[in-house]
C-alpha cells in the first residue's frame, strides 16, 4: 500500500474513528440541506435520533424515518468505507477498489460498488467544468448540440435519473429543460423511460478505448484536484444524487 495513502488514513482514521462518526458526519451535512424530517408529516422538530444511526423518530407522529432514502446512501452498510471514498476523493486522490479494500477492511466486492457509485457521482459534474476538456464532450456528440442540451447530457448517465434531479442539478427553467431532453432524445442520446426518468442511449467513447480510458481518468484526478478548496463538495452531491441500485452498475457495464 502508498505510504502516502497510508498516512492520509491515519489522519482520517483520528478524525472519524468509526463508522458512527461517519455516519454522523454525513448525517450533518444531511441536515444542512433539510433532509433531517419526518416524511409523514414534514416536522423537523421533536425528533429523536441516536449517534451514528441512519434514521430518525418523530415523536409527533411516531413515524420511523431512515432520512437517507432518498439519497446514494440509501441501504448503506459500511459508513467508514463510504465516508474513506468520498474523503479521499474531496482531498484529490481517486482511490481503487483494491486500495479502498485494504484501508477500510471491506471485502473487494463491496469496494467496488462504492467506488463504482461515487465515481458515477464525480463524473456527473465532470463535463461541467470548462477547464476540464473530458471525452464526454467527443466526437459522438452532434456539433449543434445547443449549450443547454450538453450541460443536460453531461447530467445523464446510464443509471437513471429523474426529472426533478435534473431541474434541480441543471438550475434550468422547466421549459428550458424540457426543450433540451427533446433535442437529446431526437439525437438518440438519451431514452425516456417510465417513471419520467432518463437513461443515457450511447456509452462514453472511454469505455471502449483503454488510452481513452487512460486520458480520462487522468482528466478525472485533475477535476477532482480543482475541487479540493471546496469542503464537503462531493459529500453534498451525493446527498443530492438519487439511489443507484447495484443491478443498475451490472446493466451499465453490459451495453
Amino acid at each position: 500500500m502508498n505510504s502516502r495513502l497510508d498516512d492520509y488514513f491515519a489522519l482520517f482514521k483520528n478524525k472519524f474513528p468509526t463508522s458512527a462518526h461517519c455516519t454522523e458526519k454525513i448525517a450533518k451535512l444531511a441536515d444542512g440541506l433539510g433532509l433531517l424530517k419526518c416524511l409523514r408529516c414534514g416536522s423537523n422538530n421533536n425528533l429523536e435520533r441516536q449517534f451514528g444511526v441512519m434514521y430518525l423518530v418523530c415523536r409527533s407522529c411516531n413515524k420511523e424515518t431512515h432520512f437517507f432514502e432518498s439519497t446514494l446512501f440509501k441501504g448503506m452498510k459500511r459508513p467508514l468505507a463510504w465516508y474513506a471514498a468520498i474523503y479521499f476523493s474531496e482531498l484529490g486522490l481517486l482511490l481503487t477498489a483494491h486500495q479502498l479494500s485494504t484501508l477500510a477492511s471491506v471485502n473487494e466486492r463491496s469496494a467496488r460498488l462504492i467506488v463504482q457509485k461515487t465515481r458515477s457521482v464525480i463524473e456527473i459534474h465532470l463535463p461541467l467544468n470548462p477547464q476540464i476538456k473530458s471525452t464526454v464532450v467527443d466526437k459522438h456528440l452532434p456539433p449543434d448540440l445547443s449549450q443547454n442540451a450538453l450541460s443536460v447530457y453531461g447530467l445523464i448517465s446510464e443509471t437513471s435519473i429523474t426529472f426533478d434531479t435534473l431541474m434541480d442539478q441543471s438550475k434550468l427553467k422547466v421549459t428550458l429543460l424540457s426543450s433540451a431532453l427533446f433535442e437529446l432524445e431526437m439525437g438518440q442520446l438519451i431514452e425516456n423511460i417510465p417513471g419520467n426518468r432518463f437513461i443515457r442511449i450511447e456509452q462514453q467513447a472511454y469505455e471502449n478505448d483503454a488510452e481513452s480510458r487512460k486520458r480520462f481518468l487522468v482528466d478525472l484526478e485533475s477535476y477532482l484536484q480543482s475541487r479540493v478548496h471546496e469542503p464537503d463538495w462531493l459529500s453534498i452531491a451525493c446527498l443530492k444524487h438519487g439511489p443507484i441500485r447495484d443491478i443498475d452498475l451490472k446493466n451499465a457495464r453490459r451495453h
